[in-house]
């Protein structure tokens, strides 16, 4: 019996939007007479192994974040031109904080640092970006730290390293369970495998949902008005479904609007409408996504085509024009598969 049903039959019940256990239990029992309740089957073992690895990735990927952001206000204040060389959470930028520090100990030994960047990045980092870092050193912009603002550094670092590396053996788990899974192994074409994992763990199978509509209302997508009087309040999703189910859509449909250039198009449009950052176009992109992952769960092949008419879109428009991270959105986890 889902939950929403539950709450959505409170007011039918007897016509007063309260609710407690004794009113709860008089509305399962009546909406189980009426046919709409479906018998409970445990998940099985695979799909318990899955959640926990997905809730494991989770809580490493929230510390993660929180450890970059913290990193991002200590070098905005000692470092601050560090982060236009090198993104914050890479390994090389951890690596070299962790060892060195501060702008003063990379400027007074060069040659170390330039190692310690190529051996973090296995040779890939390219000459010319690591003599811009040595120069943005040499420069000398920020403030200079003390010696224990200098080891508070270097800790929070090497804890974002140990954090990065928890965060890459998590999603590889949760990777090598979802190539397994039946119902998984459909939406990695769209998702990507880790997303995929995480997405059927937290709301199962999308094979037994209804109609596409049951999805987004499993992930708390489906909108809602509240207004009184005169007063019309704007559209909102209601956010009643599962709140780690959306954090992952989330980042899939940022994910889809770069990869994809009908849905580009189509964000770009609705962007140019609107007053906001963009995030309502994201929003709508995950409805939209949602909908066509019950279809993709059932044998279908994505197609944007089918999600929005083209014949009023601009196709050509690029990744960069578009510039659709909201505010406060990481690019380095819209990166992540």
């Amino acid at each position: 019996m889902s939950p929403k049903l539950v709450h959505d039959a409170r007011e039918i019940y007897d016509g007063v939007p309260s609710s407690h256990d004794a009113k709860a239990c008089g509305i399962i029992g009546m909406l189980h007479s009426s046919g709409r309740s479906r018998l409970f089957e445990a998940p099985s073992e695979v799909r318990r192994r899955m959640k926990a690895a997905a809730s494991t990735l989770y809580r490493y990927e929230r510390q993660f974040a929180r450890e970059r952001h913290q990193l991002c206000a200590m070098l905005a204040r000692f470092w601050p031109g560090l982060t236009d060389v090198l993104s914050v959470g890479t390994k090389s930028l951890l690596s070299l904080l962790s060892e060195m520090g501060s702008a003063a100990a990379v400027a007074a030994d060069p040659n170390g640092a330039r190692a310690i960047l190529l051996k973090a990045s296995k040779q890939a980092l390219s000459g010319a970006r690591i003599e811009a870092l040595l120069a943005n050193a040499a420069a000398g912009y920020g403030e200079v730290p003390c010696a224990e603002e200098v080891e508070a550094l270097q800790r929070l670092a090497a804890d974002a390293s140990r954090t990065r590396d928890q965060v890459s053996a998590a999603r590889k788990a949760l990777e090598t369970m979802a190539v397994k899974d039946e119902a998984t192994q459909r939406l990695i074409p769209v998702l990507g495998k880790a997303t995929s994992g995480a997405l059927i763990a937290e709301v199962g199978d999308l094979r037994n949902f209804d109609s596409p509509g049951s999805v987004v209302r499993m992930l708390g997508l489906n909108l809602k008005e509240s207004s009184s009087g005169q007063f019309k309040g704007r559209l909102r999703i209601t956010k009643r479904g599962s709140s780690r189910g959306r954090h992952y859509l989330f980042y899939a449909a940022l994910r889809l609007i770069y990869r994809d250039p009908i849905v580009r198009a189509w964000y770009a449009k609705k962007k140019a409408r609107s007053t906001d950052s963009g995030l309502i176009g994201v929003v709508a992109v995950m409805r939209k996504l949602a909908s066509a992952l019950w279809h993709v769960a059932r044998g279908a092949k994505f197609d944007a085509a089918k999600l929005y008419d083209t014949r009023h879109l601009n196709l050509a428009v690029s990744a960069n024009e578009v510039r659709m991270l909201p505010d406060g959105i990481d690019a380095e986890q819209v990166a992540a598969a």
